[in-house]
């Protein structure tokens, strides 16, 4: 498809309004499932994500790679793809489950362990902005802008009489 329904659709009102948001809704979803499906977040569970997520990454790069041809250097093209496929999602995602793996196996307060990787990886731009140009970095980038959504749902799941009450409320539907 190469872009050709989001050329077609970027005019629409309604579609932009929806792609405005639409990866940081997934990334909710995908924090609020982590928790609300009541897996223990031990290694296997990390390791099962990582054939699940990064396998399929890897495996959609390659194919690619092939279906474009290769320009020359095998490595190099595939460094290439890797850093800028479109398939972004699966190790952001993956790295936000590293995120979580690591809080919910340390001993100090999650709130404030999630608080912390927040700022630590958006502080990294603020301190190092030589890395922003570096194109491996950019996963760092858009992990950084990513991760409070999917903290944010993996939170909420536990305040499900929260959620609950806001959608009762009338606020929500004037």
């Amino acid at each position: 498809m190469d872009g050709a329904f989001f050329e077609h659709s970027a005019d629409r009102l309604d579609f932009r309004i929806a792609y405005s948001f639409h990866m940081f809704m997934f990334m909710f979803v995908s924090g609020w499932l982590v928790k609300s499906l009541g897996r223990e977040l031990n290694l296997k569970w990390l390791l099962k994500r990582f054939r699940n997520l990064m396998i399929p990454y890897l495996a959609w790069t390659l194919i690619n790679i092939f279906r474009r041809g290769n320009t020359g250097n095998f490595l190099s093209e595939y460094v290439y793809r890797v850093l800028s496929n479109s398939y972004w999602f699966l190790i952001v995602l993956f790295f936000c489950d590293c995120t979580i793996f690591i809080i919910n196996n340390i001993k100090i307060n999650k709130y404030f362990s999630a608080i912390l990787f927040i700022i630590l990886s958006n502080a990294i731009y603020v301190i190092f902005p030589q890395l922003r140009e570096h194109a491996g970095v950019a996963y760092l980038r858009l992990y950084a802008v990513h991760m409070p959504f999917y903290m944010a749902g993996f939170f909420m799941a536990d305040k499900k009489h929260l959620v609950n009450k806001l959608f009762d409320s009338k606020i929500i539907y004037m």
